[in-house]
């Protein structure tokens, strides 16, 4: 029993022997957003873009701001306008979210683990079309909220290893029982 216990924690030491990078990084990625206002407004999935750069305080803890855009929301809206009509209103929005979270890390021997906690505020600009009458612009105007994110980094060894990937899921807390979420996939950078 002895004998097993000691194989198995050799088994187990290379894993838990991670790369010990502390300091400051950055990334980018591309991925999904995922926005639903529910039966009364916007709701449409769209490619998304994430930058955001950190500072690694310890094996287990960062510090991270990020700027992150989605592509078009689009969607539309039928409604009856007295002495008009029907009125079709097609409303093609963008969001913009920055976005501060602190990180834990569960680290391992080329790869890490992650979840986060933080704060975000999103912006909603566009354009509003109504067809035969004309269009204008857009202003979904602001909101904040909690933020949640989860995911996993590999960090590369040798020549590369300054250099990471990073797949991540992050879900926005809107208010008004909006639903929000984004993947990313990204490339980071440690110096």
């Amino acid at each position: 029993m002895k004998n097993l216990a000691l194989l198995l924690l050799l088994g187990i030491a290379p894993l838990a022997h991670a790369q010990s990078e502390k300091g400051m990084y950055f990334g980018a990625g591309l991925g999904s957003f995922d926005y639903d206002e529910g039966s009364e407004g916007i709701s449409d999935s769209t490619y998304a873009y994430h930058l955001f750069g950190g500072y690694k305080f310890s094996d287990n803890f960062a510090l991270e701001l990020a700027l992150g855009g989605s592509g078009d929301l689009e969607e539309s809206f039928t409604d009856t306008v007295p002495g008009i009509g029907m009125v079709t209103l097609e409303v093609d929005a963008d969001a913009t979210l920055y976005s501060l979270s602190l990180l834990g890390m569960l680290p391992f021997d080329r790869m890490s683990l992650f979840a986060g906690v933080g704060y975000f505020n999103a912006g909603f600009e566009g354009d509003v079309n109504v067809p035969g009458f004309g269009g204008g612009s857009y202003d979904g105007g602001h909101d904040h909220g909690a933020l949640v994110n989860v995911g996993i980094q590999h960090d590369f060894g040798l020549d590369l290893k300054s250099f990471s990937i990073r797949a991540q899921y992050d879900w926005y807390d809107f208010p008004d029982e909006i639903d929000a979420s984004g993947f990313t996939l990204s490339m980071l950078y440690r110096f």
